[in-house]
């Protein structure tokens, strides 16, 4: 035998170092199965999707835009409040002025962000001194969003806040 040489593997001995390449063909199924799993998860849960028809509400953004400054120049004032002992949601308007809006016809649509839920629209009574209340009762302790319009003839404004239910 040269000097130098390996010399070759005895009969029925595996040569050394022989795992390798399967230690990558191991790695390779490994990241399959876990990418497969990922796949699953991904199109069994949420679907990202938060609004219905986006790509029409994104046509619309134009239309959106113009009410906002519609809103803005009206100078509207708004309060807003939830009160859990009475189980009432509460909306004041005052105009440029200060003065209080009496006029309105208001509504608004409370929903769950975190529960799959259909929204409630709950019209809102004129109380007073600006203030629009109405007493709502939920299921479920939790947040809750409130998107609230009001109108009276081609004035409209619209508002969102949320609260949390004990």
């Amino acid at each position: 035998m040269r000097p130098g040489a390996v010399a070759p593997a005895a009969k029925g001995r595996r040569p050394p170092l022989f795992w390798v390449p399967w230690a990558f063909v191991a790695a390779f199924v490994v990241v399959i199965a876990v990418n497969g799993v990922l796949i699953a998860f991904a199109t069994r849960t949420f679907s990202g999707l938060v609004v219905e028809k986006p790509y029409l509400k994104g046509l619309a953004y134009e239309a959106t835009l113009r009410q906002e400054e519609a809103q803005a120049a009206l100078g509207w004032s708004t309060t807003t409040a939830y009160r859990a002992a009475n189980r009432e949601i509460a909306v004041r308007y005052l105009d440029k002025t200060g003065r209080a809006l009496g006029d309105l016809q208001v509504v608004a649509s409370i929903e769950s962000p975190l529960r799959p839920e259909s929204a409630v629209d709950v019209p809102l009574h004129y109380q007073g001194e600006g203030w629009y209340r109405a007493k709502v009762e939920f299921a479920h302790p939790g947040q809750r969003e409130a998107a609230v319009t009001a109108a009276a003839g081609t004035r409209r404004h619209q508002l969102r806040f949320r609260f949390v239910v004990p």
